[in-house]
């Protein structure tokens, strides 16, 4: 056969490295926008994250505000309505932040001594700051900022109505029934405040939500061009090398495969027609595990998972013979038997007759995109601290033991526990100690209960927990709750060893029961709170049951407490 002339052999080879050189650069360049993204989406986590956490201490400062006015109302003692005025800094520390950032040309230093004043850590502030400036005018941040602007407003008026308050206390004329009705007004306005926290935090879950997918698609969108482009690169080399003769092309085909298969960055592997493992390179031996020895031989079927049927197979394949490629998200097994998600795209190399000769796939890594979806998700459904569940969940579990109860007629119960003297605590000993305090209180809730059973933190130091599947009669159900809420009352009394420190806490804990789906989960949750505080006034490390007198008896005990005041 005769053999092409050594001039043209040459163009031919310099044209197929110029083209393996812009694969290379093609792939790399993927390479450089996938981490690019990764990071972007790593500080727009870091940010949200850190505004959910913002809400939560906001939404405490807000509840011991009012705690500290309704102590006030009782005691008169100025120094419990200056603790509403330090509480309430937190809330207008943010608001003024949100004012300075919302301006043309905000001042960066007023902004930050306005989150500093709202308690947000000193580390989160460049991503809180970064993350306003950048997003504030995109549909999801611009109704999380209506919705914070409206709590604002709230606040301010919060902020008016208690001075009014004070002022009718320490006028001298005291009339009880004034004070009353502005006590009525603090409590409606708070109900208010705390409906636009939880619009905040969810519009701000419903924005991770969509970040993620974007940031998800937008990868698999990248990696989908990025790959067909090398694909259709692919091409020329091959016209070129089958332009020369025999021996011409097995050593072009021999450069070409060790260009593509050892200096890509992306994991490949080469199969024959019959899909026997011919080549793959350094990337793909990192990736996998095994040896280059150990796959040479073999079939891709060494790497199955198990997560996949054989109908998922067959239609890959079926893809694959009718357009020459596919791509999809696979999970594979690497050689310590670990499971990992890829995505994977196969292009077929077919002769000038049309027949597939070999099978090109390579591969993309999406172990950290799939961990950081798993990270968001957690954001939004997860307490940072301690990892129980957040309010969020708790009441997507309580609906969904409210529906279980009605089918199966058993009861359930809510047990709201909140920590005895936790605020001296973090005075004393320092919101680090604190935090620890609050991580193995969380750890000894979860060993107290069964594993079908819910324990979530609402924020501070208060804790739910959720009890199914109890008793069909109540008073089964009630002995069942006792002897958990008992066990939980001596996990609570051990002593606490918090870096140096030997310390003690006793829970204040409130019960109520439910069978059906007619008490509304906010109810629930307010029954639950309500037997707290009467724990709490019976002496506190003790377990007070709900009952539907308990309610009136409050209210009846407001109604002559106003009326002795009256007649004094």
């Amino acid at each position: 056969m005769k053999l092409l002339p050594m001039s043209k052999a040459k163009i031919s080879r310099i044209a197929t490295v110029s083209w393996v050189y812009l694969i290379i650069a093609l792939f790399l360049t993927l390479i450089f926008c996938l981490v690019l993204l990764f990071h972007v989406q790593m500080d727009a986590l870091t940010a949200i994250r850190a505004y959910v956490g913002g809400e939560g201490l906001w939404a405490k400062a807000q509840k011991d505000a009012i705690r500290s006015l309704e102590q006030y109302v009782v005691t008169q003692d100025e120094a419990d309505y200056q603790s509403f005025q330090r509480y309430i800094l937190v809330p207008l520390g943010d608001m003024n932040a949100r004012i300075e950032l919302q301006k043309e040309n905000p001042n960066l230093g007023t902004a930050r001594e306005g989150m500093l004043d709202g308690r947000n850590h000193p580390d989160d502030l460049g991503y809180l700051i970064n993350f306003f400036l950048r997003f504030q005018h995109t549909p999801y941040m611009s109704k999380a900022i209506e919705h914070w602007t409206a709590a604002d407003q709230q606040i301010v008026e919060l902020n008016s109505v208690a001075k009014k308050l004070r002022d009718e206390i320490t006028s001298g004329r005291h009339d009880p029934k004034a004070v009353r009705n502005l006590f009525n007004k603090l409590n409606t306005i708070n109900l208010r405040v705390t409906e636009k926290e939880d619009q905040f935090s969810s519009t701000l879950s419903d924005a991770s939500r969509w970040a993620n997918n974007a940031s998800r698609n937008l990868t698999y969108t990248i990696a989908l061009l990025f790959s067909v482009l090398g694909v259709g690169m692919s091409w020329p080399i091959i016209r070129r090398i089958h332009a020369t003769e025999n021996e011409l092309l097995e050593s072009e085909a021999n450069l070409r495969i060790a260009a593509t298969a050892f200096e890509s960055q992306e994991s490949l592997m080469i199969t024959d027609a019959n899909g026997v493992i011919l080549r793959v390179n350094q990337s793909f031996t990192e990736n996998t595990g095994y040896m280059t020895e150990e796959v040479i031989g073999q079939t891709p079927r060494m790497f199955k998972s198990g997560r996949h049927n054989a109908d998922f197979y067959h239609a890959m394949w079926k893809t694959l013979l009718q357009t020459g490629t596919w791509q999809g998200e696979v999970w594979d097994r690497r050689k310590n038997s670990e499971i990992y998600p890829k995505w994977l795209t196969i292009s077929a190399v077919k002769g000038r007759d049309g027949i597939a000769t070999h099978y090109v796939g390579s591969h993309i890594d999406i172990t950290e995109s799939k961990a950081a979806e798993d990270a968001i998700k957690n954001l939004a459904f997860y307490d940072p601290l301690t990892h129980l569940p957040n309010r969020r969940m708790l009441l997507d579990r309580l609906r969904q033991a409210l529906n279980s109860s009605a089918r199966s007629g058993k009861e359930g119960a809510l047990l709201f526990i909140d920590l005895d003297n936790f605020k001296t605590l973090n005075d004393t000993l320092g919101h680090d100690v604190g935090d620890l305090l609050l991580q193995q209180v969380a750890q000894r809730l979860t060993d107290c209960v069964r594993k079908a059973d819910t324990v979530a933190r609402l924020g501070g130091d208060e804790f739910v927990v959720l009890l199914e599947g109890l008793g069909e009669k109540s008073t089964q159900a009630a002995e069942q709750t006792k002897k958990i809420g008992d066990k939980i009352i001596s996990a609570l009394n051990r002593p606490y060893q918090l870096i140096t420190h030997e310390c003690h806490s006793t829970p204040s804990i409130g019960a109520t029961l439910f069978n059906d789906c007619q008490s509304g989960m906010e109810e629930l949750l307010k029954q639950a709170e309500i037997a707290m505080y009467q724990a709490k006034t019976a002496g506190k490390n003790i377990l007070r049951f709900f009952n539907p007198q308990m309610q009136a008896r409050i209210n009846a005990c407001a109604a002559l407490e106003a009326d002795l005041r009256r007649a004094l």
